[in-house]
């Protein structure tokens, strides 16, 4: 997997395969904890902004299954690749 460095000494991972969410989660918190704002995450990692906060808020509002949405949409960047 191919690494890009972004601004702040934080990295991009360029999507060559569908990820774990699991290692997605623990990248989202690592950046979180670093001071990164939402939609920063979002992009850096290539993700719904709607999951990032899900992470993030863990507020009781949102109902959106981020396992099955993660799933999916990395389903459909590697089959454009």
């Amino acid at each position: 997997m191919e690494e890009l460095l972004v601004s702040k000494g934080v990295k991009k991972v360029a999507v060559v395969e569908p990820r774990k969410w699991e290692l997605v989660l623990a990248e989202i918190r690592r950046l979180q904890l670093l001071g990164v704002s939402v939609p920063v995450i979002a992009k850096q990692l290539g993700v719904d902004v709607g999951l990032v906060k899900q992470v993030v808020l863990q507020s009781y509002k949102m109902t959106v299954d981020t396992v099955a949405v993660f799933k999916r949409q990395e389903a459909g960047v590697a089959s454009q690749r």
